[in-house]
């Protein structure tokens, strides 16, 4: 018997204001904090802490994964496993190795899906 190793679902989220995120549109996007308790997209080459994960209706506030490990889209070259893994958000809502190294932060890679685009990675929180 076969099984699949999931990283999904050990996590750990809270509840920020947000600004300018659209329910049913920038579900699982990275975010950054923006103003006081308040969260919103990344630019390219922005810093990120989080992914969105809920948004309630009127797009006031929303449900952000702080820890534990997700998969999000990645662009550019793909991004290598491993413990210390430099990254940025893209600015369309995933995450890319930094233009310029040092400017990102590390992250611990487990899997990167070059057929999806996407990787899972654990977040700092």
């Amino acid at each position: 018997m076969a099984f699949e190793v999931s990283f999904e679902g050990i996590k750990d989220s809270a509840t920020f204001l947000l600004s300018g995120i659209t329910r049913g549109t920038d579900e699982g996007k990275v975010v950054k904090l923006s103003a006081a308790k308040t969260v919103s997209l990344c630019a390219a080459e922005n810093k990120f802490f989080g992914v969105i994960k809920t948004i309630e209706p009127g797009n006031q506030i929303g449900g952000v994964e702080e820890a534990g490990y997700q998969r999000v889209p990645y662009s550019g070259a793909a991004p290598s496993v491993g413990q210390e893994v430099e990254l940025v958000a893209n600015g369309t809502g995933g995450v890319k190795t930094p233009a310029t190294s040092g400017t990102g932060l590390l992250y611990r890679v487990v899997e990167v899906d070059t057929s999806t685009g996407t990787l899972v990675l654990k977040l700092r929180g």
